[in-house]
C-alpha cells in the first residue's frame, strides 16, 4: 500500500556562501534556524513504516549546530581544524564543530538536495520531497 508521511524538523547551522555576489551579506559567516519539511511517498515496509522518522531525524539532525563547509573549501591538510581562505578571510575551526557536505556552495537549495540524496540511499524507491526554510518566508524546494 502506497501512503505519503512527513515530519518537520528545526535545526541551527551556521554558514557562509562564498559563491554569492561580492555585495552579498550572505558572504559572511552567518547562522540560520532552519526549518526542514520532508515529505516520503512509499509503500508501507514489512515493519508497517513508510520509512522510520528515526533515519528521517538522523540525517538532518547531523547538520544540528554545526558550521557547514562546502566540499571544495575543506581543509585536507590539518587534522585538528579546517583551515579556510575564502573571499578575503580566513577562518579556522574545529573539525568536530564542522560538517563537510559535497556541494559547491552551502545554501538552502543545496541543503535540500544533499538531504533528499541522503534519504535516497536509505529508501531508493521513495518519493521523496524536501522544503529547507531559511528564513520564516524563504525555503528551497525539490
Amino acid at each position: 500500500m502506497n501512503m505519503n508521511i512527513q515530519t518537520s524538523i528545526t535545526i541551527s547551522t551556521a554558514h557562509f556562501v562564498h559563491t554569492a555576489n561580492p555585495s552579498s551579506k550572505c558572504r559572511r559567516l552567518h547562522g540560520h534556524n532552519w526549518k526542514i519539511f520532508v515529505n516520503v511517498n512509499g509503500n508501507i515496509e514489512n515493519d508497517g513504516m513508510v520509512m522510520d522518522y528515526t533515519c528521517i531525524k538522523n540525517v538532518v539532525n547531523k547538520l544540528d549546530h554545526k558550521t557547514l563547509i562546502s566540499e571544495e573549501l575543506a581543509s585536507k591538510k590539518d587534522i585538528d581544524v579546517h583551515d579556510i581562505h575564502v573571499n578575503g578571510k580566513h577562518y579556522v575551526l574545529p573539525v568536530e564543530d564542522c560538517i563537510i557536505l559535497p556541494t559547491p556552495s552551502i545554501t538552502s537549495e543545496n541543503i535540500a538536495l544533499y538531504i533528499r540524496d541522503e534519504l535516497q540511499k536509505i529508501a531508493p524507491s521513495a518519493k521523496l520531497h524536501v522544503k529547507v526554510y531559511e528564513t520564516e518566508g524563504s525555503y528551497a524546494e525539490i
